[in-house]
């Protein structure tokens, strides 16, 4: 479930903030199950050599005969197969799409699904770099989601601003002031009960 920073930020995150995000040790840190290792070189191939402006990458081979998985799977020096595999579940998870561009090549394009996946990643990581010593225990306790969406929520109601650092760390601070620290351990609310 996506806060709404991430879902607001998925319309203007940028491909090189998404390429820097764009690594298997960042998405499992914010709780994000990450593509297999053909995946993770389609995303970042797309991500770095594709149209910034589309978020997309075209067929470029001539011997590809306009198909992006022959394109990409030279592109990669990928087996055919194995590409086949990976570039389907990133499109069955809905991260990628398959078009065709006005020469009739098709297009790999990541879709407003996988925009906001980077976007978010790139709130949650900035939250989980605000405040560590106060946000990391109750992070290991309920996951860094669960901590975004609070800090969201104190962000959209007193209208501060999700990019600067202070405003991030009052948010946290004001909205988690239920949860106390008592010898380690920490307690929250009744509305986070079951969680």
């Amino acid at each position: 479930m996506p806060s709404v920073v991430g879902e607001r930020e998925g319309k203007r995150v940028s491909t090189y903030v998404a390429s820097v995000n764009c690594s298997r040790r960042r998405m499992l840190a914010v709780s994000m199950n990450p593509p297999d290792d053909g995946g993770m070189h389609i995303l970042r191939h797309i991500l770095t050599a594709g149209d910034r402006r589309y978020w997309s990458w075209a067929a470029t081979k001539p011997h590809a005969r306009g198909s992006v998985r022959r394109s990409l799977a030279w592109e990669l020096d990928m087996d055919k197969s194995n590409l086949k595999k990976s570039l389907n579940k990133l499109i069955d998870d809905e991260v990628l799409m398959l078009l065709h561009n006005q020469a009739g090549r098709e297009v790999v394009a990541f879709t407003d699904v996988g925009r906001m996946i980077f976007a978010e990643m790139k709130w949650r990581w900035y939250l989980r770099e605000a405040a560590p010593e106060f946000l990391q225990p109750m992070a290991d306790n309920y996951g860094w989601q669960e901590i975004a969406i609070q800090v969201d929520r104190y962000i959209a109601v007193e209208e501060l601003d999700a990019s600067r650092k202070a405003d991030v760390v009052l948010a946290a601070k004001n909205q988690l002031k239920d949860g106390v620290e008592n010898g380690g351990t920490v307690q929250f609310p009744e509305r986070w009960a079951g969680v």
